[in-house]
């Protein structure tokens, strides 16, 4: 499942960066956040109580809950800084954000491959050029 899915984060996320950004400029970032947190958390209530998930909640369950409170700021001021300037230049600028669980999985012992460390290298030297251009 993992060679499925992980291939569709990167097109889904930009589809709700665009449509998000595009919102944005025309409502409040906060709404623009708030309301499809709170349909998502509905639905996944919905999901959770109906499949009985609860019971598979152990002590990973805070780092979802810290996920779920610190998601919803990060995209706030995401969709804050979309509408200042030009969107293809905005949206990269925030990409660097995935060093942390990079970093994370390094520190707790993952070892990622040589395509993986360029793939790293690729993006912050994008980034850096995006930046400074």
């Amino acid at each position: 499942m993992r060679a499925l899915f992980a291939p569709a984060t990167s097109p889904l996320w930009g589809l709700a960066d665009v449509g998000g950004g595009l919102l944005a400029r025309r409502m409040p970032a906060l709404t623009v956040v708030v309301v499809p947190q709170a349909v998502a958390a509905a639905v996944l209530g919905v999901v959770v109580i109906t499949t009985g998930g609860w019971s598979e909640a152990g002590p990973q369950l805070w780092f979802a809950v810290a996920a779920g409170v610190v998601g919803p700021v990060a995209m706030l001021c995401f969709y804050k800084a979309l509408p200042l300037g030009p969107m293809g230049m905005v949206s990269p600028l925030g990409s660097p954000g995935v060093a942390v669980p990079v970093g994370v999985g390094l520190l707790l012992g993952e070892r990622p491959g040589l395509p993986q460390f360029a793939g790293v290298g690729i993006a912050l030297v994008g980034t850096v050029l995006l930046a400074t251009g």
